[in-house]
């Protein structure tokens, strides 16, 4: 059976990918600058290109590049500029209504989860009620592999794309980067886990194995209207 967002639901999605594609088209442009620069001899040494040092740095680069150069920088700056204008009004408005949102509210206990994660999780999975268990959950984020089997033998595969959400597996792989700095000293089965996968593995698949422990996570805190309890953490392996 389909499931057709409501209006809301609708709304919140078209908030979120939007932020989503405005930092998407950030990124390109700060790559697109650094091309430009690289091609007229220069290299900027600041990582952040809208920080106040490499603003200065970039006014003292503009008149060391051709006239060419200079005119293209000042269009993708002006760009820059605007696009960063946009988010920051997006996030503001993201912020307010995932304030006002309950499931929301509830998300954000989840240690690393902010306002923009929990309100992208609400948009995209809509009404938890459609999901019969955390496994299909996982399955719809696109962080489950694949499973063959041939007689006795088993052989797992990389994630299944089929039936993946981007949007929400985006996420929660952010929300597991976040997650994995917050875990500390805890004595955490899933952060035994993600290590145990980190050190096998290597880092991607541990933040998808750890993206798999969120979904559960998530799925029974909307399901019983609870907020993120670390004690229930605790055990097990």
């Amino acid at each position: 059976q389909i499931w057709v967002p409501d209006q809301d639901t609708h709304e919140l999605r078209q908030l979120t990918r939007t932020r989503e594609k405005l930092m998407k088209h950030s990124t390109s442009l700060r790559t697109q600058i650094r091309q430009l620069l690289a091609g007229d001899g220069e290299a900027c040494p600041h990582t952040d290109l809208m920080g106040n040092k490499a603003q200065q740095w970039l006014k003292e680069c503009h008149a060391r590049l051709s006239s060419g150069a200079a005119i293209c920088l000042r269009a993708f700056l002006r760009s820059l500029q605007g696009i960063a204008e946009e988010i920051k009004g997006l996030d503001k408005l993201i912020r307010k209504l995932a304030e006002a949102h309950p499931v929301a509210r509830q998300l954000q206990t989840i240690v690393g989860c902010g306002p923009l994660s929990a309100l992208t999780v609400v948009a995209e999975l809509g009404d938890i009620s459609r999901f019969a268990s955390a496994g299909h959950l996982r399955g719809y984020a696109g962080l489950v592999p694949k499973v063959h089997q041939s007689g006795e033998r088993t052989v797992i595969g990389k994630l299944d794309k089929s039936r993946r959400n981007l949007h929400l597996r985006r996420i929660l792989i952010l929300m597991a980067q976040h997650f994995a700095r917050y875990m500390g000293g805890e004595d955490w089965a899933i952060k035994r886990r993600y290590w145990r996968c980190l050190y096998k593995h290597g880092p991607n698949p541990a933040k998808v194995s750890l993206g798999r422990d969120l979904c559960t996570i998530i799925y029974a805190m909307w399901r019983d209207g609870t907020e993120f309890n670390p004690e229930r953490l605790a055990g097990g392996g």
